[in-house]
């Protein structure tokens, strides 16, 4: 899945892809997978260039009261212990679905489409070994996405 990148003048300047191999990484999460959650939490934002030139988000945009609800649902799983709570793991997939069909229901594109997207991906990728290390790397991505969504005005 590619994210459009954007200059700081909310140009599109590129994209970035992700790469569900990042979570297997047994020294942690890499920069590459850092660089992504930065374009994706400005992404999620929906960016756009006022007459004035200042950047800000657009109607599209996913809220923060969206993203916070689901890292909290990450962060229940990894107080209990992700090996206890494998189940409950499993189950963020079709929560994400839900929320987004939610959304989705206004007959408008809404910037949690591509989140829903990102995480499936990566959920799947957790998933197919359990390895609590892949946990561990997929709630820092979270963790960087939420951050950088709020470093770029997310609402």
């Amino acid at each position: 899945m590619n994210i459009p990148i954007y200059d700081k003048q909310g140009k599109k300047d590129g994209s970035t892809t992700l790469d569900s191999n990042w979570l297997t990484e047994e020294k942690g999460l890499p920069m590459a997978a850092v660089n992504f959650a930065e374009a994706l939490g400005k992404h999620l934002t929906a960016p756009f260039l006022t007459k004035k030139g200042q950047l800000i988000s657009g109607r599209d945009a996913m809220t923060t009261t969206q993203l916070r609800n689901f890292f909290s649902e990450i962060r229940r799983i990894q107080m209990k212990g992700f090996k206890n709570n494998q189940s409950d793991f499993f189950m963020l997939k079709p929560k994400l679905v839900y929320a987004s069909g939610r959304v989705l229901e206004s007959n408008r594109y809404n910037k949690i489409k591509d989140f829903v997207e990102v995480l499936r991906i990566l959920i799947e990728k957790v998933s197919e070994n359990g390895e609590e290390n892949h946990f561990i790397n997929f709630t820092k991505f979270v963790e960087a996405v939420v951050a950088y969504h709020k470093w770029y005005g997310g609402k």
